[in-house]
């Protein structure tokens, strides 16, 4: 039976940093929403933005900005970091089938 991955502070405090980041990056695009890396970056929150709007649960002013921002924030850190582990997680598969033939040629 395999265990369960556990959740260290090391995990928590990347993820928080991470998300911190994103969050001030998807702040500063919602200032500078004339230039194009910035509607990429706060296009999840214009996605979310519009379906409350759909569905007459829009918010204005202040609640506009912290949806824009937290979703926005919140796929891009998901994304980044879930990317960031599927990588390691080939890496580390790669290694130990390296490692193995290696075994196996001496």
């Amino acid at each position: 039976m395999s265990e369960r991955p556990r959740v260290t502070i090391r995990f928590v405090i990347r993820v928080a940093t991470l998300f911190a980041g994103m969050a001030f990056v998807s702040a500063l695009g919602l200032q500078h929403t004339d230039h194009i890396p910035a509607l990429v970056v706060l296009a999840p929150g214009y996605a979310v933005q519009s379906w409350l709007f759909v569905r007459d649960l829009a918010l204005g002013g202040l609640g506009y900005r912290l949806t824009m921002i937290g979703v926005s924030a919140l796929f891009w850190t998901l994304l980044l970091f879930g990317s960031w582990r599927g990588l390691v997680c080939v890496a580390r598969k790669l290694k130990r089938l390296d490692k193995r033939a290696a075994d196996r040629a001496v």
